[in-house]
């Protein structure tokens, strides 16, 4: 996939398992032939396991594949092994941890989103509730994985190759060019134009659609009497 100057690769196979062998340990099997693996967290490493009352969980993909307490296993198991992967760093160890690849997003309790929430604690609840805690980081809201996280804000021009993800591949589009913007109306009679930035792309490969999301930030400080956002749409998209 790359998406302006953002490039990633995911790697797939069939279904595969971890297999005890007398001589020579915990060995994968051969993956099972297939025709497409959905790119969901559930083929990705990650998972947990449970012995007795002693729990372990994946913070990064808590419903993947692969994440087990080795020493708990018995020989006669048969362990699924993960599906999707970075070709980088393929996932070939039994008991080895290795980051969770998709191009899906990340729910908020999981890991890195998870840390950027803040502490939710005794003090906050008396001194801060309902605000946000005081270490909470914007970062929070940004769901991608991160290795989707674009380095800087997007255009809204940049041309998107897909490969190997649907039966037309590659798949090449460019988005559309809009310029959005916020026109801030105080009661006061103050008037601002403020920009408004693309900051999520989200592709519904199956559907062939493509959500686009603009941001704009502006300020609480006095009464907005009227918040009005304008777009300009490219000629190239009139004629059309």
């Amino acid at each position: 996939m790359i998406v302006g100057q953002l490039e990633q690769e995911l790697q797939v196979t069939g279904e595969r398992y971890w297999q005890y062998q007398r001589l020579s340990g915990w060995q994968l099997t051969d993956p099972k032939p297939c025709t497409q693996v959905p790119l969901h967290y559930e083929y990705a490493y990650g998972g947990s396991w449970q012995q007795g009352e002693e729990i372990g969980v994946c913070q990064e993909n808590p419903v993947g594949l692969g994440y087990v307490n080795v020493g708990h296993l018995k020989s006669s198991s048969l362990v699924p092994a993960p599906r999707i992967m970075s070709p980088k760093h393929p996932v070939l160890e039994l008991g080895k941890v290795y980051k969770p690849e998709s191009f899906g997003p990340l729910a908020p309790g999981w890991q890195p989103r998870l840390k950027y929430a803040g502490t939710f604690d005794l003090p906050w609840e008396k001194t801060r509730w309902p605000d946000l805690p005081a270490d909470f980081k914007f970062d929070f809201y940004n769901s991608a994985h991160p290795d989707l996280i674009y380095p800087e804000f997007m255009m809204g021009n940049e041309t998107i190759k897909l490969f190997h993800l649907s039966s037309i591949s590659p798949l090449i589009f460019t988005l559309p060019d809009f310029i959005l913007g916020l026109l801030v109306r105080w009661e006061d009679g103050q008037i601002a134009p403020l920009p408004m930035m693309l900051d999520t792309i989200h592709i519904d490969v199956p559907e062939m659609k493509v959500y686009l999301v603009w941001r704009g930030i502006f300020p609480l400080g006095k009464p907005i009497r009227v918040l009005e956002v304008r777009m300009k749409v490219p000629d190239s998209v009139v004629a059309k």
